[in-house]
């Protein structure tokens, strides 16, 4: 059961991308369109190596920006921590969100070498509205 409001919940279950905002090593922010899942927590999926990953590893803070596709007024501003990074369930959960986001039963961007990584982050502080 995820203790996100139903609203929230609308917002992060949609085909809505998220502006994920990661620290780079000299502080200046960096913004990157990323999916977007959630649980209890908030879950970002990218590969290993990448800019997030190796952003997230070096200074937890984060912050997601969130817009509804139909809605823009419908959004949510999060700021919080990475709580973890794994591998673990990181493959099956890409072809989840590829479902959801593209329709299409596995990811299709995968290079052979890739290998998947879960960003794990809680929530500190959401601030969401919703003038629909």
């Amino acid at each position: 059961m995820s203790k996100f409001e139903a609203g929230l919940i609308k917002l992060l279950e949609g085909k809505n991308f998220a502006s994920f905002v990661t620290l780079l090593k000299d502080g200046s922010p960096h913004a990157a369109p990323t999916w977007i899942d959630h649980g209890d927590i908030i879950l970002v999926n990218t590969a290993l190596g990448r800019l997030k990953e190796k952003n997230v590893r070096n200074d937890p803070r984060v912050a997601l920006s969130i817009y509804d596709n139909e809605n823009p007024y419908h959004m949510a501003a999060i700021r919080g921590k990475v709580i973890e990074i794994t591998t673990d369930g990181a493959e099956d959960h890409v072809d989840k969100l590829a479902k959801r986001y593209i329709g299409m039963d596995k990811y299709p961007r995968r290079s052979a070498d890739e290998k998947r990584v879960l960003i794990k982050i809680q929530a500190e502080k959401i601030h969401h509205q919703d003038y629909s």
